[in-house]
Order: C-alpha cells, then structure tokens, then sequence
C-alpha cells in the first residue's frame, strides 16, 4: 500500500524550494527521504518517493510546478518538503529529475502528450 500527498503551497527561501504539505494523517517522523522520482504521464506530473517503515509515500510535483523544478535543476537548488512541523530534503532530486527528463525526451513510450510538455518546459 501506499500514501500520496499533497502540496499546499510552493516558496523559495535561501536559495532552496519549500513544499508543504498539510496531510495532517501522515506521520511525519517516520518518513524519510528514498530519493527515487518516477513519472505519471497520466496526470502530467514527477513523483518524489518517501518512505516509511511499512509503506511508500508519493509526493507529486505536477506540471503547475515544473517552472520550480526548471529553476531547482538550473540552480542546483536543494528541496525541502515541510510536513507537520518536520522538514524533510528531498535527497537526489536534482539527479533524478535529470535522469527522468533524459529519459522522456523523445521517448513515446511515456506518451506524446507527456514527452511534448517535458520538452517544451524543460529541454530549450
């Protein structure tokens, strides 16, 4: 089984992403960072890993907030997820994101749709 979040609000401060999240159910000391991101193609959105002990937790970063993940790979930015009261760096994002990116251009295996969108916001 596992959970999704949900992001609340999206800020740069220090030269570094914040994310929050008021999924006020999930226990945040529990979860760390797995530093995996895969990609639903169907919503149009990279998928961040977290885990618990007992599960995955996904954490969607949709197209809404691709403009933030461009500036995160061109700064080399860290990100932060915030979640009741934890902070929690999202570790490996940067590479992952770049693996993935490199992944998708070009690639119809993740849809046209998919592939058209990634490559007009992030291969320019």
């Amino acid at each position: 089984m596992s959970q999704k979040l949900s992001i609340q609000e999206v800020t740069w401060k220090n030269e570094g992403l914040y994310i929050k999240s008021n999924d006020t159910e999930m226990d945040a000391e529990q979860l760390s960072p797995a530093g995996k991101v895969l990609v639903d193609s169907n919503q149009f959105a990279f998928i961040y890993i977290l885990e618990t002990p007992a599960e995955y937790v996904y954490l969607p970063l949709p197209k809404e907030h691709w403009a933030d993940l461009k500036k995160v790979l061109a700064e080399q930015a860290t990100v932060t997820l915030f979640l009741n009261n934890r902070e929690i760096v999202l570790e490996h994002i940067v590479e992952e994101l770049q693996y993935v990116i490199s992944n998708i251009e070009g690639n119809a295996n993740y849809g046209d749709q998919m592939v058209e969108e990634v490559e007009a916001q992030f291969v320019k």
